[in-house]
């Protein structure tokens, strides 16, 4: 092998560097333009700032975070006056340590620069977004990434003082996401095979005990979940792994579908190169290679397990924390080739390319608003009457319209449910299993005659569903929604005599997830 002159590693440097400053921007961006909070936010809020904190760990399975992600958000509440801007600071201060950690990761074991994370995390919008939002992804991802190097650094040298920062990384790992279990397990696997390769039994005890004192601590939740598996039937469907894998290539290729196929091509190379070279290399890259090859395989077999497992339709942040480990794993493969100038300047066009590929369409999407409930409700403030009646739909949009409308006309979700502080499933199940199946709706209906016939106006937050949405291969309590909403809109369409769009309600382009819009509707008809 040719040895690498001393420029080519300074010019990698100079690259992460560069990358770095952009990805940094990106941030920063992002906390700017996210503006509002969206349902599944507003919901963590609602959770978190529960009082007395009793009740915050009596109900923590309705958002299925650990506790120090509750405690984390409780904290930022208390110092920002529950303010936007203090928890979207928050979000990216989270997003920007991850970064620092991916550097820390890859300086510490191989004194260079994250590269291939910096391309592939720093310039995918969904990372970013979802990373930095008030939810526990973020802070999951930064611990699950931090303890693949502490992993690492007890393999190094097992003294006391890393075994002790890998078992707290790996325990705030599990403690930040419900994900997180299998990565962890993947980690310290990818240590039991070094250990077991080198013949040293007592450095293979001390990685499963990190990995058991991560278990152990999840004991607490156990029966509080369990429980919860009563009620998240309604939200469980079927999910093969062909939908599980689609859906992670929708994510890797969000800011560019290419990036899809770079980061499959590099997880078969990476794993060629860490299980099929090992005699090209010398023993402690030989030890990488077999601790990224095995843990790389591993976390992302046991993401899609648990996945499979979870039966929830998946949603590109939960793939936020694999996504990381994979990344800081790649760079820890291929960073063994540094020695070989052709995969050195290979490497430094791979990742130039990405940035500047993705870099135009990420910069567009992380300008998207997250959400335009604080707009609808900001209009609602301005020109609802007193007597007229808001209806929100779908149920779940009450959060995060709860924490912004502050209006003088009273509200009603579809179904009516009493509780929006957060996600509340089992009081729909409650509602689905009543012998009548159209009592939930009585007094929405109820309301919405009375509200029409006497003059005033009736307002509608959302999109009710067409009546000829398929329900197929959805999930029960979608099944409940459209059925239930589309029997609400053929009343209205029998009673009422005017439904008007209402303008107003967005300022530039809104996530998916929660676009907004609002309708009047006017005129009684009926008997």
């Amino acid at each position: 092998m040719t040895t690498a002159p001393p420029l080519s590693r300074r010019l990698e440097i100079l690259v992460g560097l560069v990358l770095t400053v952009v990805i940094v921007c990106l941030h920063v961006v992002r906390a700017v333009k996210a503006d509002a909070l969206w349902r599944d936010e507003a919901a963590l809020v609602g959770l978190a700032t529960l009082s007395p904190v009793q009740e915050v760990i009596h109900h923590f399975p309705h958002e299925a975070f650990p506790l120090v992600v509750p405690a984390a958000i409780r904290t930022v509440a208390w110092a920002s006056g529950n303010s936007d801007w203090g928890f979207r600071t928050f979000g990216m201060l989270v997003g920007l340590s991850i970064l620092a950690a991916l550097w820390w990761n890859t300086w510490t074991v191989r004194r260079g620069p994250p590269l291939l994370a910096l391309a592939l995390l720093g310039f995918n919008s969904a990372f970013i977004i979802y990373g930095d939002s008030v939810r526990g992804y973020g802070l999951g991802t930064l611990f699950v990434v931090l303890t693949a190097g502490l992993m690492w650094r007890v393999l190094k040298q097992a003294t006391g003082w890393r075994i002790a920062c890998a078992a707290l990384g790996a325990m705030a790992s599990v403690q930040c996401l419900m994900h997180n279990p299998p990565l962890v397990l993947a980690i310290c696997l990818g240590g039991v095979a070094v250990a077991w390769r080198r013949r040293t039994w007592r450095l293979a005890g001390i990685v499963l005990l990190i990995g058991l004192a991560a278990a152990v601590s999840l004991l607490p939740y156990w029966e509080l979940l369990r429980s919860a598996r009563g009620w998240d039937v309604l939200v469980r469907k079927p999910t093969s792994f062909g939908e599980l894998w689609f859906q992670c290539c929708d994510t890797l290729g969000v800011s560019g579908y290419s990036n899809a196929w770079v980061w499959g091509l590099l997880f078969l190379a990476g794993l060629g190169l860490a299980f099929g070279s090992q005699s090209r290399f010398k023993n402690q890259d030989r030890d990488l290679l077999l601790f990224a090859g095995t843990a790389l395989s591993a976390g992302v077999g046991g993401c899609f397990c648990f996945l499979k497992l979870l039966s929830y339709p998946t949603r590109p942040w939960y793939y936020m924390a694999v996504m990381g480990l994979a990344a800081v794993l790649l760079d820890f493969i291929f960073d063994t080739l540094q020695q070989q100038r052709w995969a050195t300047r290979a490497r430094l066009v791979l990742v130039i390319f990405i940035a500047a590929a993705a870099l135009p369409l990420a910069w567009r999407q992380i300008e998207v608003r997250q959400t335009n409930v604080d707009l609808v409700a900001r209009k609602l403030g301005e020109v609802a009457a007193k007597e007229d009646l808001v209806v929100v739909y779908p149920w779940q949009i009450g959060i995060s319209f709860e924490r912004y409308y502050r209006g003088p006309a009273s509200w009603m979700t579809l179904p009516p449910i009493e509780f929006h502080r957060f996600h509340r499933y089992d009081l729909i199940k409650k509602q689905m299993e009543l012998a009548d199946a159209d009592e939930p709706l009585r007094p929405l209906l109820q309301r919405l005659r009375e509200t029409l016939a006497g003059g005033h106006r009736v307002w509608i937050v959302g999109n009710f569903p067409a009546a000829a949405d398929r329900l197929e291969g959805r999930s029960p309590e979608s099944i409940i929604l459209i059925t239930w909403s589309i029997k609400v809109a053929e009343f209205l369409r029998a009673s009422a005599r005017s439904l008007n769009q209402v303008p107003g309600t967005t300022a530039g382009p809104v996530s998916q997830y929660e676009e907004l819009p609002l309708k009047v509707i006017e005129g009684w008809s009926g008997p």
